[in-house]
């Protein structure tokens, strides 16, 4: 392994990320500094900023090259998905559930589920909920232990555009040589809008978000029934799971409240979001 080369580990995958690049470097260790480690990876990843007639930024996977590019924000992006997939490829088994959720919790360990399609809003939400004193889970796959029942934190990159960060008030700011790797689309990270990663929480509210422009706030009392069919259609292969994934999502529906959001207003939506799971922000943040 590289010298320059960082060390992470991500719901159980221990991995290494190389950047030749400084500044690409600085950008990875950044939005992975929360999953740092001194382990030894099982898979390795590098971002290889390549001279030639123009600027050519190369992925590759255990030295096998995934993607090729003269844009550097894409390069960053691809290497983004990669580690993701393969996070999810080694946390897919019988002990653990995946379900595409954002999921937050309270300072004593409630947490909120934000099961939806991607293009939704869950990344945006989850960020606003954060900022307003909720520990980071993740903000798009969410892992439960079958045995316990509680959400493992996956504190990967959050994906939000970088137009929106002007959303949140306390977002740090971009240092200038990180916008050509973070593009438009961008991602920021809990310690961006000063939150923490949190403990691994159980499941007390479900909240199925759906970002509509010009829309009022508008939370509503989803069905258990519906609840169930939600976590089953954003799942990721718990069917493998056989008659056991109808028990477990069950019990994990019947162990919270359930409802459905239609929100354009961001504070709103997590103002009430924060309500109806019962916390103080303030004591949240403690």
């Amino acid at each position: 392994m590289s010298a320059t080369a960082s060390r992470f580990e991500c719901l159980g995958l221990g991995f290494s990320v190389d950047a030749s690049d400084p500044i690409a470097r600085e950008v990875v260790e950044h939005l992975y500094a929360p999953c740092r480690t001194e382990a030894e990876p099982t898979i390795r990843f590098a971002l290889r900023t390549v001279d030639a007639e123009k600027v050519t930024h190369v992925v590759t996977v255990d030295d096998a090259v995934t993607q090729s590019t003269d844009r550097a924000h894409l390069a960053l992006a691809h290497l983004v998905w990669e580690i993701s997939q393969a996070v999810v490829a080694a946390a897919t088994g019988p002990s653990t559930a995946l379900l595409h959720a954002a999921s937050a919790s309270d300072a004593s360990g409630r947490a909120v589920l934000l099961p939806a399609a991607s293009g939704s809003g869950k990344s945006t939400l989850v960020t606003a909920l954060i900022e307003r004193g909720l520990g980071y889970l993740t903000d798009d796959i969410s892992a439960v232990d079958l045995s316990s029942g509680l959400i493992r934190p996956y504190p990967k990159p959050i994906s939000t555009p970088v137009r929106l960060r002007r959303k949140f008030e306390h977002a740090a700011t971009i240092p200038d040589a990180h916008l050509e790797w973070l593009g438009d689309e961008g991602f920021i990270t809990a310690a961006d809008v000063g939150a923490v990663i949190a403990s691994p929480a159980a499941p007390r509210m479900i909240v199925s978000p759906r970002y509509t422009p010009n829309a009022g706030t508008e939370l509503t009392e989803l069905s258990r029934a519906a609840a169930v069919r939600l976590l089953i259609d954003q799942s990721f292969g718990i069917g493998s799971l056989g008659n056991e994934a109808l028990t477990f999502v069950g019990a994990l529906v019947a162990d919270c409240r359930c409802y459905s959001l239609v929100y354009s207003d961001l504070a709103e939506a997590a103002a009430v979001v924060i309500d109806a799971l019962g916390t103080d922000p303030a004591a949240a943040s403690d």
